[in-house]
């Protein structure tokens, strides 16, 4: 785990046990008389040092801080560019610098003390287009490689072959691995970590270090300037030496837990969950609260066999457990449980992000989240400069989505989906020219739907839209509940928001598989009252289908809808019917015309055998294949017409014994370009 790596990098700067910190009488009477030291740190260095809400916070500013404590000096912090905090350092207008690293020209006129603090540099994948392994320079030489401008390996890469991309700020940097303007990038890894969980970025990896020497771990330490004869500056330089080798390691490890966790729109964990009398009034007779999650909305909700599972889940798991209070979970897509939030269906509904229009019928919680909009495109589309590529675009979007408004006014074709599965699904089949949704809900599908032509444009930037920022939404009927949960968002310890992080928000841990629903919300019922789908064979026609001597249903098409009875819960009971299809060539007439206990209506599903060949892309399916290469089908059908059309759930990881050696694995398979029969 990257907080657990990075803790063992910080400590491997530290001895393997800190000293006790003894200080000398001299040393404290000297600490005593003086009011105050100056120390400079940078401005803009997340999660270093940097200025936000009026305070200057970060890692080093918390390592400053309890070398504080442990010694008793009172630090003054002074912030600004590096230039000028060097500069300034250099004139004497600072007693110390932090975060600087020694070298041979500074040792002239710098007393350093030992690192406190390692830090690596590494590079920064997309996981969607991984490096090959292990990394090389000359694996790197034809890839389009980000850096940060004027870094001081920048000369280094170029003499050895590799031209790099300069980006001005990290959050640009990182910003061009996930939207794929570069192939990879070069950052010190703690940052790159802060600004991939804090933009959204779920998307990118550490793809490991750099065979490079002149990349090299840069270490932290603090500098005081080496005057002859100074006895301030020697006693100062003393201490700090002496305070950096007794810093404790578990402190340090907090400390690194806490920025890892950091956002700058969520609150940091106040510690224990403390509730006013009211709110532990309200919990005591609170019935139990219907809560809203989107079927498809993953990392953040979603289904998986009927059970709900996501980022949103987790947390709200959490708040139950600390509060007491009682949650019915409810799902459906995004369009229909807003509606059902304003009609006060339900009372609470998760990832909602906040609008004036919203305001009107709902309290909402702090953010939880906040993640990045993304433009994608049909392969082969052209570049995304920008809103104005979009003119004379038809632009999909999810129903109801936030920006629904803004865009509308913008721009003439903007179509809703109810579902995000059916968003990306239409630019995939050229229904619409763009899509517009989350970047790391629209990957998810991506690779869930195996829709190979489709690309990220760029980063859905347009002014008045945010980031999409998700929360909690609470029924105005219950206003101490919103206090609540807020309550309970503050209290969710850093190492848990790590871990739920790691787990949902991360690149997907091997061996972790992430699977959906195959069949909505009537479906199911369906199922549910059918329980048994009689199914009508033709007896007779292997390898496909075939009844042997004791009335065995055999053969692929019997594997199918075995895989498709577990994938969907159903039992289907082949029913022995004479349901022979024409081998001359003929035009498609409705199956029951073959079907004698179709058209009877005693049979849910006619023969899988169709009376001749027909493209799978031509078929109007409600459920797409997860792969490309899963084209095998059955058309489901109730009382003679067309009910819904599935398809079987990953067979190209399950080999079908019945097609090894004919025509069907070739259909089956997509190569040459046809459907099953």
């Amino acid at each position: 785990m990257l907080a657990v790596v990075l803790s063992t990098l910080f400590s491997a700067a530290m001895p393997a046990k800190a000293a006790e910190l003894e200080l000398s009488a001299e040393e404290r009477s000297w600490i005593a008389e003086h009011g105050s030291v100056s120390v400079g740190v940078v401005a803009d260095n997340d999660p270093y040092s940097f200025y936000r809400n009026g305070n200057i916070m970060g890692w080093t500013v918390d390592v400053i801080g309890l070398i504080g404590t442990m010694t008793g000096i009172d630090f003054k912090l002074r912030m600004g560019a590096w230039s000028e905090v060097y500069d300034q350092f250099r004139e004497g207008g600072l007693d110390v610098i932090a975060d600087i690293s020694e070298t041979e020209e500074r040792s002239n006129f710098i007393t350093f003390t030992d690192p406190y603090h390692l830090r690596r540099t590494v590079l920064y994948e997309n996981f969607d287009h991984p490096f090959d392994k292990p990394l090389t320079l000359e694996g790197l030489k034809q890839k389009r490689i980000g850096i940060i401008r004027d870094i001081y390996y920048a000369d280094a890469l170029r003499e050895s072959g590799v031209a790099p991309v300069d980006y001005a700020t990290y959050r640009d940097l990182m910003a061009a691995v996930a939207f794929g303007w570069v192939d990879g990038v070069l950052a010190a890894e703690i940052t790159g970590h802060y600004f991939v969980r804090e933009s959204g970025f779920t998307n990118v990896a550490n793809a490991g270090t750099l065979p490079l020497t002149a990349i090299s771990l840069e270490d932290f330490r603090f500098g005081v300037l080496s005057r002859d004869g100074n006895a301030d500056a020697k006693m100062l330089s003393g201490i700090l030496s002496k305070a950096v080798v007794a810093l404790p390691s578990d402190a340090l490890d907090a400390i690194t837990t806490r920025w890892l966790s950091y956002r700058s729109e969520r609150s940091m964990s106040t510690g224990p969950l403390r509730l006013l009398p009211e709110e532990q009034d309200f919990i005591k007779v609170a019935p139990t609260l219907k809560i809203g999650f989107s079927v498809d909305y993953e990392p953040f909700s979603y289904l998986d066999n009927g059970h709900g599972k996501g980022f949103a889940e987790d947390i709200t798991q959490y708040i139950a457990s600390s509060t007491g209070l009682a949650f019915e979970r409810v799902y459906d897509n995004w369009s229909g449980l807003l509606q059902r939030f304003r009609d006060g269906e339900i009372d609470v509904i998760t990832n909602i992000s906040h609008t004036d229009e919203r305001a009107e019928y709902t309290l909402f919680s702090d953010l939880y989240n906040r993640i990045p909009n993304a433009v994608f495109l049909r392969s082969g589309a052209g570049p995304y400069h920008g809103l104005e590529s979009l003119e004379g675009k038809t632009i999909g979007i999810s129903r109801d989505i936030y920006y629904t408004d803004a865009l509308q006014q913008r721009f003439d074709e903007v179509r809703g989906f109810d579902s995000r599965e059916a968003l990306m699904q239409a630019l995939s089949d050229g229904s619409i020219d763009v899509a517009i949704t989350s970047l790391s809900n629209g990957n998810s599908i991506i690779r869930q739907l195996g829709l190979i032509n489709i690309q990220i444009g760029g980063e859905f930037l347009m002014e008045g839209v945010e980031r999409e920022d998700l929360r909690f939404g609470v029924s105005p009927r219950y206003p101490y509940l919103k206090s609540i949960i807020d309550h309970a968002l503050e209290s969710i310890p850093m190492s848990r928001w790590e871990e739920m992080e790691r787990r949902w928000l991360g690149p997907p841990i091997a061996g972790m598989e992430i699977s959906h629903d195959l069949l909505d919300r009537d479906e199911r019922q369906y199922l549910s009252e059918k329980s048994t789908i009689r199914v009508c064979v033709e007896p007779r026609y292997p390898p496909y289908s075939t009844i042997d001597g004791n009335g065995a249903f055999n053969g692929a098409i019997a594997e199918i809808l075995g895989l498709m009875g577990n994938a969907a819960g159903s039992t289907a009971r082949s029913n022995m019917c004479r349901c022979r299809m024409p081998t001359v060539k003929t035009r498609c007439r409705p199956i029951a015309t073959f079907c004698p206990s179709l058209r009877a209506k005693t049979c849910a599903i006619p023969p899988s055998i169709l009376p001749r060949p027909i493209s799978i892309s031509r078929l109007p399916w409600r459920h797409r294949c997860r792969r490309p290469s899963s084209t095998a089908c059955a058309t489901l059908v109730a009382s003679g017409s067309v009910l819904f059309l599935a398809c079987s759930h990953r067979l190209a990881q399950k080999p079908l014994s019945g097609c090894h050696t004919c025509r069907y694995r070739q259909r089956a398979s997509g190569s040459r370009g046809s459907g099953s029969r």
